[in-house]
């Protein structure tokens, strides 16, 4: 139990031609747990666990779904609705028909074939990695680092770390790993790999004329209403508890007071970090100032100057890799926080939609490279 304590709510599923020492050995030594598995033929076996995914099954497959899907109608998905609409078979996922934040999977009972889908805003990552003839997947990138035997620091990625503390496309830190990219769909079969992206921002939306701004706010303002709505109903149906990520910025602030709309509860439950710091006063402000308009009963969790190393460390320990926000460390405290008090509710949500179209300097600099294509003869530059 310590070493699922110690990585938190994770998945992992796959496919093993030698169960007995993968399942057996390496995962229950490694990450102290026993897959549920299913044979397929001699071949090998399937298997998967999950510690917060719902899972269903019908005769030709398994469904895990991490996360939340909706329907076009906005109509909540559960993994029994994915099988049972035939939204998900083995080998395939009609993309078209789902929208939300989630990663879906899909483990064919009758022939070695698992897939995938992970929607263009899923907070659940896919990482995988093959290896002895089969293939170990994750939405934890520590939980395949712990599970290898070796994993090799892959030094391509150096000079990416140094410049935008992240990681290009699908690479990982570790050379054994890669990951699957927003909007991507993975398929490994008989040992062949295939994934490439199916969703993009380079939607058509025909609903309201650009020229009529404030139909177009309205809508807009009612499409946020309708997916907070459907998290909110399904975070409920589960019996469970949120609570916002509450900064005072433009994001946090607009998302609580539709939280606020939808859910109608006295003194909604809403956290951020204060960072003690003199730079740091006027974030502090803001967020006593949002807390007070929005009525909820609001918690600071402080970072001192001398918390922020082991912080520091502590994040990269779970992550499995150096955080790439810098206030990855600062929300680890809330964490924290919450897990020592057992406070109720498991749902923290938060927003960075105005942020990253408007205020992040990656974004203006996006801007700038987006005008400059537009120069002739530009191409053969950029």
């Amino acid at each position: 139990m310590d070493q699922i304590s110690a990585i938190g709510d994770f998945t992992i599923f796959g496919f093993t031609p030698k169960p007995d020492y993968l399942l057996q050995h390496r995962i229950l030594t490694c990450l102290g747990i026993d897959p549920y598995s299913y044979d397929i033929g001699s071949a090998g076996s399937i298997f998967f666990h999950t510690t917060y995914g719902d899972v269903a099954e019908n005769d030709e497959a398994f469904c895990v779904k991490i996360g939340f899907l909706r329907s076009l109608e906005k109509s909540a998905l559960t993994a029994e609705n994915l099988l049972s609409l035939g939204i998900v078979r083995p080998g395939n996922m009609d993309f078209e028909k789902v929208r939300g934040n989630a990663l879906t999977i899909c483990l064919d009972k009758n022939r070695v074939s698992i897939s995938a889908f992970k929607t263009l805003l899923s907070v659940p990552q896919l990482y995988y990695t093959e290896v002895d003839g089969g293939i170990i997947c994750s939405d934890r990138l520590k939980c395949l680092v712990q599970v290898l035997e070796q994993v090799d620091l892959n030094e391509d990625i150096i000079p990416f770390h140094f410049l935008f503390r992240s990681t290009p496309g699908e690479y990982t830190y570790y050379r054994q790993i890669h990951r699957l990219l927003p909007g991507g769909f993975f398929q490994w079969t008989d040992g062949r790999l295939l994934h490439k992206v199916v969703q993009d921002f380079r939607f058509i939306n025909h609903l309201v004329p650009p020229s009529q701004k404030k139909l177009l706010l309205e809508w807009l303002y009612q499409e946020l209403k309708g997916v907070t709505n459907d998290y909110v109903s399904q975070i409920k149906t589960k019996g469970e508890i949120l609570a916002t990520l509450l900064s005072g910025g433009v994001d946090s602030t607009l998302l609580q007071y539709v939280i606020n709309e939808i859910n109608k509860i006295k003194s909604p439950r809403s956290y951020s970090y204060a960072v003690h710091a003199p730079s740091f006063t006027y974030e502090i402000e803001y967020a006593k100032k949002a807390s007070f308009l929005l009525h909820t009963d609001h918690t600071f969790v402080d970072v001192r100057p001398q918390d922020y190393p082991e912080l520091i460390i502590r994040a990269i320990t779970a992550l499995g890799q150096p955080p790439v926000l810098e206030n990855e460390p600062s929300l680890l405290s809330i964490a924290q926080f919450a897990h020592a008090r057992k406070v109720p509710g498991r749902y923290f949500v938060s927003g960075q939609g105005a942020d990253a179209l408007f205020g992040l300097p990656w974004s203006r600099k996006l801007k700038v490279l987006h005008l400059a294509s537009l120069v002739p003869g530009s191409s053969t530059l950029l």
